[in-house]
């Protein structure tokens, strides 16, 4: 029991890579297998940026970054990458193994564009810090970016990125086959109709994914991995009391 409990989303992430998501049509998700063997095989002579655009980008971002093997994976909001002390950490050390993901682009913060040009461009930025001499961070691993619509992207930020991938929008059936494998991973018992009432209204993966993971809290404190449907019903109102306060930021 407290090992499938203890199954949770930091684990169903660290084990999803572009192969293990439900199958799918979008091309843009083809387009990323081809990439991502270019280089496992060694096929490209340096590490390629991404743009992802589109549903799901964050989650397939990550997926992405562990179907290369990375390591050492380093998530930012791109409102959060300033041009200071914030993207100078957020590069500093990096290795080929690292995957740097900066999430919503689209965001209209545009602080650290200058820096973040550079390294896409570059390959490498110059900070300056008062009374010392410039140090140069090298960006020696993948990056990948995310907006949910490329016309809120910034035209030299756009031209920069070697790759500029569109995810298509989820059916109701793709939300459906999330659930259960997210649900299978973590050894939760289900009966059928428990993810219709998981996905019904919903109208992002982000919406689903937050539901399944409130779900797996309200487990986890009850001592059970039995998913019921009054379960499921508390976990969707202790969403819209929080949604009345603030406005979460979730992985994907």
């Amino acid at each position: 029991m407290a090992e499938q409990i203890n199954k949770d989303h930091s684990l169903y992430m660290a084990h999803s890579n572009l192969w293990t998501l439900p199958q799918t049509d979008c091309i843009g998700i083809e387009q990323l297998k081809s990439i991502a063997n270019a280089i496992n095989n060694g096929s490209t002579d340096r590490l390629p940026s991404l743009l992802l655009i589109g549903a799901g980008k964050d989650f397939v971002a990550q997926c992405f970054a562990n179907s290369i093997n990375s390591t050492d994976i380093r998530i930012c909001k791109y409102h959060h990458l300033e041009c200071g002390t914030q993207s100078f950490n957020f590069f500093d050390y990096s290795m080929p193994y690292t995957a740097h993901i900066i999430e919503d682009l689209d965001r209209n913060k545009k602080i650290g564009e200058a820096n973040l040009w550079k390294y896409l461009s570059l390959g490498a930025c110059p900070h300056f810090f008062r009374g010392r001499e410039p140090t140069i961070i090298h960006c020696n691993g993948i990056i990948i970016l995310t907006a949910y619509h490329i016309n809120h992207v910034s035209e030299p930020i756009a031209k920069a990125t070697n790759n500029t991938i569109y995810l298509k929008p989820h059916s109701q059936d793709y939300y459906d086959k999330v659930v259960r494998q997210y649900l299978n991973f973590c050894g939760i018992e289900y009966k059928q109709n428990i993810v219709s009432h998981i996905i019904s209204d919903k109208t992002g993966i982000r919406s689903v994914i937050q539901t399944v993971k409130t779900c797996l809290t309200i487990l986890k404190s009850e001592q059970t991995n039995n998913l019921t449907t009054s379960l499921v019903k508390k976990a969707i109102r202790i969403e819209e009391h929080n949604n009345n306060i603030y406005n979460d930021e979730i992985p994907f």
